[in-house]
């Protein structure tokens, strides 16, 4: 008798009863169907710059690199809510770089829209997205802008910060359905404006300079104003191997220069290390006569001197 207890349990127990299964069977033919939904995003985007060299500290030029952004549906009706989070932190979001360097950027809507960032996840409003589908399967790509604000000095080197984007159902924020993390890169590539008697620039600028009547130990302080995120090599070198030549003869005079305590004449060329200096700074140096032999012959005497400044 054991035995066929025992069975009689086990039948009760793996299966309902007759009058139950009808109950069931309806039931499953009245459940709605749920919302699903799901994101999908690049892992990374890289910010190219207005001209395709990173972002460059020393231009007024604006660039915003698009990034997409799709949202999946599939199943019941519902609507959705997709926040934007930075991993610096909700008060300062910004791209990290060497040397504590950062960049404060945006994500936008679309070009001239609000921005997105925040780090609070659970923040709406201004701060979501947001949309609504209809039952079935469907997909929305969303375009977004990240832009970096020009007029960010910073120093050069490779710079990034983390994106996590949250989908959530319903506009509720706290039911999530899912998210995705993209990493925004930059390259900040190394800049120096440097200018002699006019405005910072970049390229060749030049000045002459008029040292007057000449005599031994005359002595002339000279200057320019030099601008970097990078750290520089100044050098100096003369066309005449340190000599101001004149202008109808093979007579000449020599000169020396004078730079952060160091006296040394440009004949073969002298160069200096600096430090980045984002704001423009002026370097002053001095040019001493030497010895004019017999007094000096009348005329005119000339010599370029050339100070090249290159990022180390």
């Amino acid at each position: 008798m054991k035995r066929i207890v025992l069975a009689v349990a086990l039948l009760t127990a793996s299966w309902p009863a007759a009058g139950m299964q009808g109950g069931d069977e309806e039931s499953l033919m009245n459940a709605q169907p749920v919302c699903e939904l799901a994101l999908r995003a690049p892992a990374s985007v890289y910010f190219r710059g207005a001209r395709s060299r990173g972002y460059e500290v020393f231009s007024n030029a604006r660039h915003q690199e698009p990034l997409q952004i799709q949202v999946e549906h599939r199943g019941a009706p519902c609507s959705w809510s997709l926040t934007v989070g930075s991993a610096t932190g909700p008060s300062h979001p910004a791209l990290e770089g060497p040397g504590g360097g950062r960049l404060d950027y945006e994500v936008r809507e679309n070009p001239n829209g609000e921005n997105l960032l925040t780090a609070d996840f659970s923040a709406f409003g201004a701060t979501a997205l947001t949309g609504a589908f209809g039952e079935g399967g469907q997909a929305e790509t969303l375009t977004l802008f990240i832009e970096i604000p020009p007029g960010q000095i910073a120093p050069a080197g490779a710079y990034q910060d983390a994106l996590t984007f949250r989908l959530f159902r319903d506009n509720t924020g706290f039911d999530l359905a899912d998210e995705r993390g993209v990493m925004v890169t930059a390259d900040v590539p190394a800049a120096l404006q440097a200018a002699i008697g006019r405005s910072l620039g970049t390229g060749l600028v030049h000045t002459d300079v008029d040292l007057g009547q000449l005599r031994s130990g005359l002595r002339r302080t000279l200057g320019f104003t030099v601008r970097a995120n990078t750290e520089v090599n100044i050098a100096f070198a003369s066309a005449n191997g340190g000599r101001l030549k004149h202008d109808r003869s093979p007579a000449s005079i020599p000169y020396s220069i004078v730079f952060r305590g160091e006296t040394f004449s440009p004949e073969e060329g002298v160069q200096f290390s600096h430090a980045a200096s984002p704001q423009p700074e002026t370097q002053e140096f001095d040019l001493l006569i030497g010895e004019i032999p017999g007094g000096g012959l009348a005329g005119s005497y000339a010599d370029t001197l050339t100070v090249t400044i290159t990022p180390a």
